[in-house]
């Protein structure tokens, strides 16, 4: 088994414990680039984690991670330890290995086939490359990864779970397969970065305030097997303009849509049968696209609005 390193200082040493951190080698980065990586000393050895460090100089200036790759036989889990202030404002990217079903924050529980994640540790972490292995974003993985750029969600994924991406500002873009079924609780909530998104096909459910905040948000699909927008969903959304709500949707949660000023037209379809307490409010809405009888079925309130 060996560690693998990308963008290593010419100089420098660290240190990597490979029994939680209780006795620690240290590597001169000059052999380790030599030797293409560290070799684990006992292939066999069932990892519980693995721990690096450095001096703040080294780690500071030299930039010593930008990914990180475990391969071979053993557990796949591993940390990076934090215990050197500045080292999270030295990982810009890190490659996850393969083998983990479930990613999991720090402070959460978890099973030797989990990853314990302590990414918001890292200020300017920019890039994180998810094995095709992961079924679960667990609640609060990438929460207030501020710098995240790019991070790829795996097609076998099935969960996004609450406050997942919260708070992520730098995300622009991101990829949502077909697989997941489930996004939380502002799972993208305060992401303002973010300009468009597509929910796939298999999701029936949008979490509460899923999206809340997402101020730059202005391409939104919303696929026909959704049946509950929950409440505060998109609570917020200034930079929506129009929005198709397709028929299947039968739940549209209190301030769903709440202060998305730029939104000016709405469709009802015929299969909502619940519109929360202010599910609209401050949109300036001029165009409300709904039949009579469902009008008059939700008891929908359109004051001086047009009705088509």
């Amino acid at each position: 088994m060996k560690i693998k390193f990308e963008s290593l200082p010419k100089t420098g040493e660290i240190k990597i414990s490979f029994d939680g951190g209780v006795h620690y080698t240290d590597y001169n980065v000059s052999d380790i680039e030599s030797n293409g990586g560290v070799d684990i000393r006992d292939p066999e050895q069932d990892l519980e984690k693995i721990k690096i460090m450095g001096p703040a100089n080294v780690l500071k200036n030299l930039k010593i991670l930008t990914g990180i790759k475990l391969e071979g036989a053993g557990r796949p889990n591993f940390i990076i330890d934090n215990s050197y202030e500045s080292f999270p404002d030295c990982v810009t990217g890190i490659v996850l290995p393969d083998g983990i079903v479930k990613l999991y924050a720090a402070f959460a529980g978890g099973s030797p086939e989990d990853m314990v994640t302590p990414f918001y540790t890292y200020t300017n972490l920019k890039k994180v490359v998810i094995p095709e292995s992961v079924t679960e974003i667990g609640d609060s993985v990438f929460s207030d990864c501020h710098s995240l750029e790019n991070v790829n969600i795996p097609n076998n994924v099935t969960t996004i779970g609450d406050y997942a991406f919260y708070n992520c500002t730098g995300l622009t873009s991101i990829t949502i397969p077909s697989s997941v079924t489930e996004i939380g609780e502002r799972a993208f909530s305060g992401c303002t970065g973010l300009t468009s998104i597509t929910i796939p096909e298999n999701v029936t459910t949008i979490g509460n305030s899923a999206f809340q905040d997402c101020t730059n948000l202005t391409s939104l699909t919303i696929p026909s097997s959704v049946t509950t927008i929950g409440e505060g969903a998109f609570y917020n959304c200034t930079g929506l303009t129009e929005i198709n709500i397709p028929e299947g949707v039968t739940t549209i949660g209190n301030s769903a849509f709440y202060n998305c000023t730029g939104l000016t037209e709405i469709n009802i379809p015929d299969s909502v049968t619940i519109i929360g307490e202010g599910a609209f409010s401050g949109c300036p809405l001029t165009t409300i696209h709904i039949s009579p009888e469902t009008q008059a079925r939700l008891k929908f309130y359109t004051g001086t609005v047009s009705v088509q």
